[in-house]
């Protein structure tokens, strides 16, 4: 499964963290009385370098690495402050990508939003085209993807970016050297419709090279890099081509690491395949599974968050698991020990329940279901916000909860 000669991946969690004491619809729709609450977190992605926040009033803040104004500020200045990005509209969902190697590879430094009028704005590195405006020129303000219909949702990867139109359709763009972004040619500076996919999807996922999207019918399509098992058993190590996974059927989830994916059946049983070289498919060793391998976790999984080297899981009594490589102690067991099975995530921390996480390059956060933040692991660029500190095996508080007092 090493053919090919791909660098080894980095992942960044794309998905967005909702405090449990707040309700979506009404985050949504933007209300008087969820603004009030403007310093209540309601969704944090950890990055490979940085860090953002959207809060209840749908504005959003980012802090870490700016090196290419992926904070969104305007300016290419780093800061371990929060710093509010200069964007038009309220924002549904935040999107931090996948990078390349260790986190200096620097492929993970740009950031898309989804806006409330489905409008995908993206800012930051534009080395291969992934802000999707046509040229490869950076920006340090989100700009609207010119070309792209109202979007539904998007997946960004280690330079490239796919997303579904509210119509039904998906379409990538940047980096395609190894079928990421469909279609032909190696870089793709505006979006381009994927062909291929035979059946209506609902889900969206991207990896460092590789991008899937679940179909409404629970099954799995994957295309790009497979040199690992990424794609599942397709018996070909890279395609352009959408490719249905063999033995994958009636999911209910899918997320994608650096170069690992994971999948999620009715009944919350969570399996991995991929990349385990860290064990991040959680399967007790480090061999490269090309099918899934179900994870031993002692509940039935609500949310994944894959990362780096590592994977998380949230389960029905909203207690965080996590396990793989913990260089930086990013997997939340107070040591930088590997973890090659499940283990609780600061258990005194996040005691009384977790909303949800974020597990980014090297470091990680989560948002208890009051609505109070923690990050920890890796501080290198400030991207654990202002009390972050060098150690990082400890939770550092981010932002209070939803009941706290100015």
């Amino acid at each position: 499964m090493n053919a090919g000669g791909i660098t080894r991946g980095v992942w960044i969690a794309p998905i967005a963290v909702v405090a449990g004491c707040l309700d979506w619809s009404a985050l949504s729709q933007g209300t008087d009385a969820q603004a009030a609450q403007s310093q209540c977190a309601a969704f944090v992605v950890a990055g490979d370098t940085h860090t953002c926040a959207r809060f209840t009033n749908g504005s959003v803040q980012c802090w870490g690495d700016n090196r290419f104004g992926q904070l969104g500020s305007g300016d290419t200045t780093a800061t371990r402050e929060f710093v509010s990005v200069k964007i038009t509209n309220g924002v549904s969902r935040l999107y931090l990508p996948a990078g390349i190697g260790d986190i200096s590879a620097d492929r993970a430094v740009f950031t898309c939003a989804l806006e409330t009028n489905a409008t995908l704005s993206c800012w930051g590195d534009n080395r291969f085209g992934q802000l999707g405006v046509g040229t490869t020129e950076p920006h340090a303000s989100p700009k609207p993807v010119p070309t792209l219909p109202a979007t539904l949702r998007a997946a960004l990867g280690a330079g490239h970016v796919c997303a579904q139109a509210v119509a039904g359709e998906v379409y990538c763009w940047g980096t395609n050297d190894y079928g990421q972004a469909g279609n032909a040619g190696t870089q793709l500076l505006s979006p381009s419709r994927l062909d291929g996919l035979s059946e209506p999807i609902d889900g969206l996922v991207a990896g460092a090279y590789h991008t899937c999207a679940k179909a409404t019918s629970g099954a799995l399509y994957c295309w790009g890099a497979n040199d690992r098992g990424q794609l599942g058993n397709i018996g070909v190590t890279k395609t352009p081509t959408p490719i249905r996974v063999p033995g994958v059927d009636s999911i209910v989830k899918v997320v994608a690491g650096a170069e690992h994916t994971c999948i999620v059946n009715a009944t919350g049983q969570l399996s991995c395949f991929g990349d385990n070289r860290y064990g991040q498919l959680g399967a007790g060793d480090t061999s490269v599974h090309d099918t899934p391998v179900v994870v031993p976790l002692p509940e039935a999984v609500l949310q994944v968050y894959p990362g780096r080297t590592g994977t998380c899981a949230l389960v029905t009594s909203r207690v965080l698991y996590c396990w793989g490589g913990n260089a930086n102690g990013e997997l939340g067991t107070g040591t930088r020990d590997p973890v090659p099975l499940p283990s609780k995530a600061h258990p005194d921390t996040l005691a009384g329940g977790v909303a949800a996480a974020s597990l980014g390059g090297a470091h990680a956060c989560a948002v208890r279901a009051d609505g109070a933040t923690f990050c920890w692991g890796s501080s290198q660029y400030g991207q654990l916000g202002p009390n972050g500190n060098a150690a990082g095996v400890t939770a550092a508080s981010v932002f209070p909860s939803c009941n706290a007092k100015d």
